[in-house]
C-alpha cells in the first residue's frame, strides 16, 4: 500500500507535488500565496500543479472554490514560476483506478501522489 511517507521517499528523482488550497481576498490570494508556498520550498524539482476541469472533480477541502478560478489561478502560478511548474491535469477515471490499486481514500495526500505518479510518468 502507498502511505504518504513512502510516497515522498520514493521520489527521490525530485518530484514534488502542490494542491493550491482555498483562499480569499483582494488581489488574488490564491495565487500568491501558492507561489509563496512553492518557493518556500526550496525543492530542487518540478512541482506539479494539479487542475481541474469539473467542479464536481474540486475535493471538499478546496470549500466554495470552482473548478474555473482554480485553472486560472494555477495557470497563473505556472506563468510566474515557469518551469519549476508543471500542470497537471486531473483525470477523474485515471485517479479513481489509482485509488482502488492503493487502498487509498480520496484526500489531499492521495490527490498529491497520483499527479507526482502522472508528472513522473510523463504522461502530463
Amino acid at each position: 500500500m502507498l502511505t504518504p511517507s513512502s510516497f515522498f521517499s520514493s521520489f527521490d528523482d525530485g518530484v514534488f507535488t502542490f494542491l493550491g488550497q482555498r483562499s480569499m481576498s483582494q488581489k488574488d490570494p490564491l495565487v500568491a500565496r501558492s507561489v509563496e508556498q512553492i518557493q518556500s520550498l526550496n525543492h530542487p524539482g518540478v512541482v506539479a500543479l494539479l487542475v481541474y476541469s469539473d467542479d464536481q472533480d474540486l475535493g471538499p477541502w478546496h470549500g466554495s472554490l470552482n473548478a474555473y478560478r482554480h485553472r486560472q489561478a494555477m495557470h497563473s502560478v505556472k506563468k510566474e514560476l515557469g518551469d519549476r511548474v508543471e500542470i497537471v491535469e486531473f483525470d477523474r477515471g485515471n485517479f479513481l483506478k489509482f485509488l482502488g490499486e492503493e487502498n487509498l481514500d480520496d484526500s489531499p495526500v492521495s490527490r498529491a501522489a497520483w499527479a507526482a505518479l502522472v508528472l513522473a510518468s510523463g504522461a502530463v
